[in-house]
């Protein structure tokens, strides 16, 4: 999960394909959190790279791996 904030700076002008999101995601004291789109982005962990899932959500939050 990354808040929209975060995604902008990532994608910067790059043309990352957004979806809907198809999940409800819900935290720890069982309040909805907001998914406003789902992404795939490219990260890398000790010389390997993965396509993971991103959940975009419009609360103000720290990034959830």
């Amino acid at each position: 999960m990354i808040p929209y904030a975060t995604f902008k700076k990532i994608a910067g002008a790059s043309k990352i394909m957004l979806r809907k999101p198809k999940a409800k995601l819900t935290a720890y004291n069982e309040q909805d959190i907001p998914v406003t789109a789902v992404c795939n982005l490219s990260c890398k962990h000790k010389d390997v790279t993965y396509d993971l899932e991103f959940y975009i959500t419009s609360m103000k939050s720290e990034p959830v791996l």
